[in-house]
């Protein structure tokens, strides 16, 4: 079998950690069912700037 697959998920994983809402992070095993999975994480915060007519919400 090839494992393509496993590269298309890893892709997937990333999508799903950009769509997370503000201080929520849940990490699952796509390939499990969606099976909550330990995910040792590092976060750092950054400055950005808010333009005119955006919602920083």
């Amino acid at each position: 079998q090839s494992d393509e697959h496993v590269h298309h998920l890893q892709a997937l994983q990333h999508l799903l950690v950009l769509a997370a809402e503000l201080r929520c992070l849940i990490a699952c095993a796509v390939d499990q069912k969606g099976q909550l999975i330990f995910l040792p994480v590092k976060l750092s915060q950054v400055e950005f700037q808010v333009h005119a007519g955006l919602n920083a919400s």
